[in-house]
């Protein structure tokens, strides 16, 4: 799971900032992932594979400002 950590060092500094927010994003990108998949009746991998690809191009444009 290399997004939740990528997501997670663009906008804290801290190893603790980064290692507690890599959590979160992760579990909830998951927690979202499974329930669309249930909703939709469609293979959870391939779900949380999407969802774990758009959401970095997503948060693209808020981390190429900071740059």
């Amino acid at each position: 799971l290399v997004v939740p950590a990528l997501i997670s060092m663009n906008f804290f500094k801290t190893i603790k900032g980064q290692l507690l927010s890599g959590w979160g994003i992760g579990t909830l990108l998951s927690f979202i992932g499974m329930a669309i998949s249930y909703k939709l009746d469609l293979p959870a991998g391939a779900v949380l594979v999407t969802l774990f690809t758009s959401v970095p191009i997503l948060f693209l444009p808020l981390i190429l400002k900071k740059a």
